[in-house]
């Protein structure tokens, strides 16, 4: 290095470690910086980031950043949510190495990521032709290479002669027709005396779906990056469609989700044309990303946003990612922005239902793949007719068609405020739709409705993570998958279980079932062990009305000993999974066990009927219900209640664990029930 390339090399650490940097921030603070990596190793390796850079990077960006996914990036343009400083990290291509060094690193600093895929080299089908290029280059033992396309010779004497021969190749390839580039590769590994294997070596393997697909589910964001690695300029536009297409319908067969974002191969301006983008639109992706060098406004073309490949020391990637290289160099975006033609209207539309549609909403409900018996409309008459809430059933119809429905309950109090809830009481319900512009249109008619009646919050409870809101994940439901015969699923169950089991009828306890009929013998050992617990209970006419408007999804369940009721369940069927929201047993019987007869009557009665599985309800994991529920067999499903906040609000803790409540539950055990049955359902009212 040379004594002006040490004083600049020294003039740019200084500059970063006192903050120069951060100037460039300022100028573009109203711009959103997205960042391209490839390739990761944990020490030094040709063509991969070491660990620990990446880890300076990651450390850089929590300081200063809020890493988002495209999803968010979508929420934030529709005005759904809004982010301070938002930055998106990118990986492309798909190589394994991404989970083993970079995802740890990414989960460590609490960092999201987007992963652009190459379809059919994560099928294990293809090589990356760059790979093919590297790997020859690494094996050869050859100190030169002639290439006949090109009359050139390389030299391939020192590991530096290897790196740059390496640059040169790639870039001859990517210059060459298509008809020429697969003689090209053939006349590399020929001229090096290396035959290519027929699958990527270990140094160029993919990742697996199964990694994908754990990391999707823990909410890595997975894009496409075509099915080939193909550039589509240089393909015949019907195939560049097809790249983009089948890529697409490739990622969303293994992951169950829409992919809405797109990385072009190589990604600089001519890989590209403008009926690439037509068709990327067409397909559904929502974003594209290339790898021109730039920042991103919201007026930028979506189709065709810039990126910042990221350099692997600190320091210049500091200059970068802070915009100060931008501001030197203000020309090196290389094109100036242009707002995108805006979207097509969204035939989409929502609206309050009535109860003239009511058939309508549970015909759509009952043919949804998301529906489930707490989206009927009949929830509506039970929660006006128990405690005269306000409820906005909202439904979206594209032109007459019924797309989504979306319950929602209205809860006031002085204490805690407004809020909307879908659906309170019940593990999860949320929106009902078929398709991202259904699903949006309900939520933007929510938020709508959420504004004017100056609710501090609306919660959608589901039994997986379905929007990019904030979201509270403190609970599970416990789920036990039904054999069709008592008698196998006996013989599954632990000696314990059964044991206490048998201790139950030996001590005289017997199950009857029924249903508004036994509702008196349920509601007076329910309300007794509320009281017990510190809850307030529910009224008996909320489940007088549950009865009423649902006789046949209903089955009450009760324990009795001489008569006496000791414990009771009661049940609602959802399709083919059988429900107890609400079970009890009063305490000065534990011994005798009838919560364990109960329990087993209830899944004996699920296991003749054809019940294909039984949800014991939510709970907290590692809580006494919890351990309870496990015992049985039951698998945790984790539960996604998520939130539209108001501006300056948090989420919300309403649940009687919390510490500020300790003193009213206390007092709460030690009330007359007479009191605690009159007042419960005021106060139950006001809560979710």
């Amino acid at each position: 290095m040379n004594a002006q390339n040490k004083w600049k090399k020294f003039g740019a650490e200084a500059a970063c470690r006192t903050g120069i940097f951060e100037i460039g921030r300022f100028f573009r603070r109203n711009t959103i910086p997205i960042l391209c990596y490839h390739r990761f190793a944990q020490s030094r390796k040709y063509g991969a980031l070491p660990a620990a850079l990446f880890e300076s990077h990651l450390k850089y960006i929590r300081s200063r950043f809020t890493p988002i996914s495209f999803r968010q990036l979508d929420a934030i343009l529709q005005g759904i949510i809004s982010v301070n400083n938002p930055i998106i990290l990118t990986v492309d291509d798909g190589y394994r190495d991404f989970f083993e060094v970079a995802l740890p690193l990414l989960k460590k600093y609490g960092c999201t990521a987007t992963f652009f895929v190459t379809t059919r080299f994560v099928d294990g089908e293809i090589w990356l032709w760059p790979d093919i290029i590297n790997y020859a280059v690494q094996h050869t033992e050859r100190e030169s290479l002639f290439l006949p396309v090109t009359g050139e010779s390389i030299r391939l004497t020192t590991m530096e002669d290897k790196a740059a021969a390496r640059s040169r190749l790639h870039r001859t390839y990517k210059e060459l027709s298509t008809e020429l580039r697969k003689r090209f590769l053939e006349d590399v590994s020929t001229g090096l005396n290396i035959s290519i294997p027929e699958l990527p070596s270990f140094d160029y393997q993919a990742a697996s779906w199964e990694q994908i697909r754990e990391a999707a589910r823990e909410g890595l964001e997975v894009g496409s990056h075509t099915m080939n690695h193909e550039i589509l300029a240089h393909i015949d536009p019907k195939q560049a469609e097809a790249e983009v297409e089948q890529s697409k319908r490739r990622i969303e067969t293994e992951l169950n989700e829409d992919v809405i974002a797109f990385s072009y191969p190589n990604g600089m301006q001519g890989d590209f044309r403008q009926c690439d983008k037509e068709a990327l639109r067409k397909n559904g992706y929502r974003f594209a990303v290339t790898c021109n060098f730039g920042f991103n406004n919201l007026d930028s073309d979506p189709h065709e946003l810039d990126r910042i490949v990221a350099s692997a020391d600190i320091v210049s990637f500091t200059k970068e990612v802070s915009g100060f290289e931008n501001l030197l160099h203000p020309g090196s975006n290389g094109r100036t922005y242009t707002a995108s033609a805006p979207p097509a209207t969204s035939t989409v539309v929502s609206s309050l239902c009535d109860d003239e549609q009511k058939e309508e909403w549970d015909l759509f409900v009952d043919q949804s793949e998301s529906g489930s018996v707490f989206h009927r409309y009949a929830w509506k008459h039970v929660f006006e007719k128990s405690y005269a809430n306000t409820c906005l059933y909202l439904i979206a119809r594209a032109e007459r068609a019924v797309v989504g429905v979306l319950p929602l309950i209205s809860k006031k109090s002085l204490l805690f405020g407004n809020f909307f809830v879908s659906l309170p009481y019940f593990d999860h319900a949320g929106i009902c739709a078929d398709g991202q512009e259904a699903r949006k249109s309900l939520l933007l008619c929510a938020i709508e409705f959420g504004r004017r009646a100056n609710a501090r919050y609306i919660e959608f409870r589901y039994a997986r993570e379905e929007m990019l809101l904030p979201s509270k994940q403190s609970k599970a439901s416990l789920v036990l998958q039904l054999p069709d015969d008592p008698d196998r699923l006996w013989h599954t169950l632990k000696a314990k279980v059964r044991n206490q089991i048998r201790k139950a009828g030996k001590a005289g306890l017997s199950v009857v079932s029924g249903e508004q009929d036994l509702i008196d013998d349920f509601f007076s050992v329910y309300a007794r062990n509320m009281r017990d617990l510190g809850s307030p209970s529910h009224c008996r006419s909320f489940f007088q009305n549950i009865c009423e408007y649902f006789p046949e999804a209903v089955r009450v369940f009760c324990v009795r000993l001489n008569h006496k009721p000791v414990a009771a369940g009661f049940t609602i069927a959802s399709g083919d999974v059988l429900c107890i929201p609400w079970a009890s047993s009063l305490r000065q019987y534990n011994a005798m066990c009838p919560n364990m007869l109960l329990y087993w009557a209830v899944l004996s009665y699920a296991c003749e009927r054809g019940f294909a599985s039984f949800n014991f309800g939510r709970s907290t994991p590692g809580d006494g219900t919890y351990q309870f529920k496990m015992q049985w067999g039951a698998i945790p499903v984790q539960l996604y209640w998520q939130y539209w906040l108001a501006p300056g609000e948090t989420l919300p803790n309403l649940s009687m664990t919390n510490s500020k409540y300790s003193l009213p539950v206390r007092v709460w055990k030690n009330l007359p029930l007479t009191v605690t049955e009159k007042l419960g359902p005021r106060i139950i009212q006001k809560l979710a």
